[in-house]
């Protein structure tokens, strides 16, 4: 397969960025490649390092699984498992300052990150060629915002190495029309610094209240982007319900649809082999033993349902999200998506070269 990038969303693209209203959203796909954790992973590890006497008795290795076992077997949502984790924090530690935990957070956040860049380029570098090309391009800045869904600041340290002047924008701070504003939606944790002490979107009792707070200055900045820009979603599985309800909200008058890149839904050979041995399992509960030999004979064919159920799920999503406005571009692997970035500015110059390709 191939990139899946037709003209006329290529031309959409070009048309947005040409009238300055091209803003990209950045999710946990960006900052993975770096070593950071993605949303399930570190909620995991909070729950592990504050539920020590439940994880720690076993073999490290084993801690992580056990935690997403109980969590698909018992039902329990990440956002209210991170809500059990706060307490336990508050519990251990006795401390119930916001910042207190912001920056516990922050410790886990950075913890395995990496000496050393990957090698090559990312999204993420991808991503700050954009900014620069838009820096430079003519007429003035042809990105007005980026909206980032992730707590690092891994974006703001590639820009400064460019010399591309750029404002995390959190809490209270708002954004100055001389600096690019990286709007920080669910809370900013820069490395190497004492954490703000703003509220992080991290528990399910602060999505709550993020979401029924038709004032907060997140859901007033992205509703105003979503329904005055073309937004171009990178690095996100699109499954946030928050953001699906102000897509939703906005679809209606808008100037232009969204796009959202995506990795098509595939299956290596073992892990068809782990899915077909589920499916049949399930299959057999309960059947006689007649039944369960007709069933034998069948297996076979689940390769090909398999198949075709990917099919099936590319469809669906690509139908769910075109009903919220959102078209996909679809690409074969990660590495990819840089493809796709560099076809965006139709003109532009460069803000400037990277100065240096050491930690991020």
């Amino acid at each position: 397969m191939a990139i899946y990038f037709p003209d006329s969303y290529r031309r959409e693209l070009r048309k947005a960025w040409s009238e300055r209203r091209l803003v990209p959203y950045l999710g946990a796909g960006v900052s993975a490649p770096y070593g950071l954790p993605q949303w399930t992973d570190l909620v995991m590890r909070i729950l592990i390092d504050e539920s020590w006497e439940t994880f720690g008795e076993f073999w490290k290795n084993y801690q992580t699984p056990l935690a997403v076992w109980m969590t698909e077997n018992f039902d329990f949502g990440l956002e209210s498992l991170s809500r059990f984790a706060k307490s336990k924090f508050v519990v251990n530690t006795g401390k119930r300052q916001r910042r207190h935990f912001n920056d516990y957070v922050d410790e886990q956040l950075y913890k395995k990150m990496p000496a050393t860049l990957p090698a090559g380029p990312t999204t993420l570098t991808a991503v700050a060629d954009l900014i620069a090309a838009s820096e430079g391009a003519p007429g003035g800045r042809a990105i007005p915002a980026v909206v980032s869904l992730n707590f690092d600041d891994l974006l703001e340290t590639e820009l400064k190495a460019r010399h591309i002047a750029c404002e995390p924008v959190f809490g209270k701070r708002r954004r100055h029309a001389s600096r690019l504003g990286i709007i920080h939606a669910h809370g900013y944790l820069p490395r190497g610094a004492r954490a703000p002490a703003s509220d992080l979107i991290f528990t399910e009792d602060d999505y709550h209240r993020f979401a029924l707070q038709s004032i907060h200055w997140a859901q007033v900045e992205l509703l105003s982007l979503l329904r005055n820009g073309t937004g171009l979603f990178i690095g996100l599985s699109m499954s946030d319900a928050n953001l699906r309800r102000l897509l939703d909200a906005t679809a209606d008058g808008r100037k232009s649809r969204h796009f959202v890149i995506r990795k098509r839904f595939s299956l290596n050979y073992q892990q068809q082999q782990e899915a077909a041995r589920r499916i049949h399992e399930r299959a057999m509960t309960g059947l006689q033993p007649d039944e369960r030999n007709r069933m034998m004979n069948d297996a076979p064919q689940l390769e090909f349902a398999i198949d075709r159920m990917l099919k099936a799920a590319t469809e669906i999503d690509t139908t769910l999200l075109e009903e919220m406005g959102v078209a996909t571009i679809w690409v074969d692997e990660y590495d990819e998506i840089p493809k796709v970035l560099q076809q965006i500015p139709s003109t532009g110059k460069a803000a400037g070269p990277r100065a240096q390709r050491g930690k991020p």
